[in-house]
């Protein structure tokens, strides 16, 4: 996974602090025929495995879209943890 900057690890560990998520897939999260793109925030124990089978949905404000049953997180989107797709 890219990211168009770097988060140190004393900013990593500000966010930590504040219940932020950094710049990457926290752990414990699952994900198939997904898609991440750049500088997403993914929380813990988060599931992106389009659970219910949907074929199309524009979710932007969510921070995701999904084609042909391929669940894209869009650049920048933030998925809280406990999230499930």
């Amino acid at each position: 996974m890219g990211a168009d900057y770097y988060e140190t690890e004393a900013t990593k560990e500000l966010l930590a602090e504040k219940a932020g998520i950094p710049i990457a897939i926290v752990k414990n999260s699952h994900i198939r025929r997904a898609t991440v793109d750049k500088n997403a925030r993914i929380g813990d124990i988060v599931k992106i495995i389009n659970v219910d089978g949907v074929p199309e949905a524009a979710r932007e404000r969510n921070g995701y879209l999904i084609k042909g049953g391929i669940v894209t997180v869009i650049k920048d989107a933030l998925l809280p943890s406990r999230t499930v797709i």
